[in-house]
């Protein structure tokens, strides 16, 4: 389904964001996942923060 601008203008005014689906491809994804699962694993236990 393709979102109209007017549409994502919209819903980005109602919901304060808009998600853009295949907007980067897989590819990229999924090295970027890597490395942030790579800093957050060596990451010192001490450092992390709890919500």
């Amino acid at each position: 389904m393709t979102t109209s601008p007017d549409d994502a203008v919209a819903q980005f005014t109602e919901q304060g964001y808009l998600l853009l689906k295949q907007a980067v491809p897989d590819s990229i994804v999924s090295t970027l996942d890597t490395a942030v699962r790579k800093l957050t694993d060596d990451r010192d236990p001490d450092l992390t923060h709890s919500f």
